[in-house]
């Protein structure tokens, strides 16, 4: 399940940067160029846990923490930009409606895969 959560955090993070250089604002907030390295750390730990669960299983309470903490952000983003995608959309831009329609699916696969890790890491660290 492992190699499966780690192609999605991937695509994941490229539609996420793909997303971001075409909603039309060439400039972004410190925000985002910070936070971008830290998108790379759960793709890393999928990958650490795909080629030894064993070893790295203590990871997994924290992939669920930073899940649960990010599903809530995903979801004020989808609320506050709403009416301003609606907007667009019935002017023919469905730039940021793709955007929101891109959240709800990390909403979805992040909240799956927050309950496999914690799932997985009460069964594997008792």
């Amino acid at each position: 399940m492992y190699p499966v959560l780690l192609v999605y955090e991937l695509i994941k993070l490229y539609l996420l940067l793909k997303l971001s250089l075409f909603s039309g604002n060439s400039m972004l907030t410190i925000s985002w160029y910070a936070g971008t390295g830290l998108l790379c750390l759960i793709p890393i730990l999928f990958l650490m846990l795909a080629l030894d669960e064993d070893q790295f299983r203590q990871w997994l309470p924290l992939v669920s923490l930073i899940k649960a903490l990010g599903i809530p952000g995903l979801i004020f983003f989808i609320i506050k930009n709403f009416i301003d995608a609606w907007g667009f959309a019935s002017s023919g831009n469905f730039i940021l409606l793709s955007s929101l329609l891109s959240a709800a699916f990390f909403i979805l696969c992040d909240t799956a895969a927050g309950i496999f890790c914690f799932g997985r890491s009460r069964i594997l660290c008792k």
